[in-house]
């Protein structure tokens, strides 16, 4: 049995064992000579047994992890000879383990490597076909301008793991999104027609954050980076009046959680105002933004004594029983509301028409 301070030492025949044993492992490395083709071959196979068989754990063998850090330690010794191959089949993995694990930090990182190798092997193989490249990989690669390239991968990234965050909640995916997307967009150049989908997607992900947490500044940041989002879009383009929309209720959420604040309802107003002038006029969504609409304004009448918001809301409902034809309503709903606009402009300015109109409606929706 040993003594405290006795020193731990082998016996030297053990001592000789280990050295004999090391040096025929070192003669035998020595002696084996593995070609570049052959480690290219190994990791293009372990891909492709993944995609054969859909087994993940194909892609974390010992011996291709092996063969991975092999090719990749050759590559990083002498970039200069090592063939482009090398850094395809290298990329490839990456990707292939990317799509293994999508929507997780993983397989974002996974993806991420895989652009880097994507790109330096086009640096030197410049007419490689891009067709051969993933969907993915082309999207980025193709954008010229270096800023834009980065916010296009950034916002790739940020929807994949935000797409898995709203089916599992998961607060780490929701975080890793936002923290990829705003050091992006924040270096993007303004005018960047990438810039409003940044931008919206950013308002989800705080959205989101807000719905998974009850932080109530998650939806003042949302708020910022919608409004941002849908004042960024042309006119004409066909996604507006979603943009307004989803804007509109991200208000209605922060108005809920702090009704003294008079900012929320009126930017809210001028929010879903926009949304239904955006949408074309047989979309069947119309109605409702525009029930939705005269609500608050009678809203707005009520809580600041004026008329023109119910003039405003007379002609909203106008435009909703025109519009009904093609998309019907509710019409007891309809009916009411129509009732409560009547009764508010009836006792803001006296007109006994107008309430005799409400008193009318009423007892329309009541027999219906």
């Amino acid at each position: 049995m040993l003594q405290r301070n006795e020193p731990l030492t082998s016996k030297p025949s053990d001592r000789q064992e280990l050295a004999e044993d090391f040096e025929e492992l070192l003669r035998r490395r020595l002696e084996t000579k593995t070609t570049w083709q052959e480690l290219i071959d190994r990791v293009l196979d372990g891909a492709r047994a993944y995609l054969e068989s859909g087994d993940k754990e194909a892609l974390h063998t010992q011996e291709l992890e092996r063969t991975e850090d092999e090719l990749s330690a050759a590559v990083d010794s002498d970039p200069d000879h090592a063939p482009p191959s090398a850094l395809f089949a290298l990329a490839n993995l990456c990707w292939v383990r990317g799509v293994a694990r999508q929507g997780t930090v993983w397989g974002v990182l996974n993806r991420r490597e895989a652009i880097r190798l994507y790109d330096l092997a086009l640096i030197k193989v410049p007419d490689f076909p891009r067709d051969a490249m993933p969907t993915g990989v082309r999207t980025v690669l193709d954008e010229p301008d270096l800023h834009k390239r980065r916010l296009v991968a950034s916002h790739e990234e940020a929807v994949e793991l935000l797409s898995s965050a709203q089916r599992t909640r998961d607060r780490v995916l929701i975080r890793e999104g936002i923290e990829i997307l705003r050091p992006a967009i924040t270096a993007a150049q303004q005018g960047s027609n990438a810039l409003p989908t940044a931008w919206h997607t950013l308002g989800v992900a705080w959205r989101l954050w807000h719905e998974v947490t009850g932080e109530k500044a998650a939806l003042d940041e949302a708020i910022v980076a919608l409004r941002v989002a849908a004042s960024g879009l042309a006119g004409d383009d066909p996604q507006r009046a979603n943009r307004y929309q989803e804007l509109y209720a991200v208000l209605c959420a922060r108005q809920a959680l702090q009704n003294d604040d008079p900012s929320c309802l009126d930017v809210a107003i001028t929010a879903l105002r926009t949304a239904t002038q955006a949408l074309p006029n047989d979309d069947e969504r119309r109605p409702g933004w525009l029930m939705g609409l005269a609500r608050d304004l009678l809203a707005l009448s009520r809580r600041d004594g004026a008329v023109a918001p119910i003039k405003e809301a007379l002609r909203v409902l106008i435009e909703v029983s025109e519009a009904s034809h093609a998309t019907p309503v509710d019409g007891q709903q309809f009916l009411t509301l129509l009732a409560d606009v009547y009764q508010q402009g009836g006792e803001l300015t006296g007109d006994q028409t107008a309430l005799d109109a409400a008193q009318a409606a009423r007892a329309a929706a009541a027999r219906l």
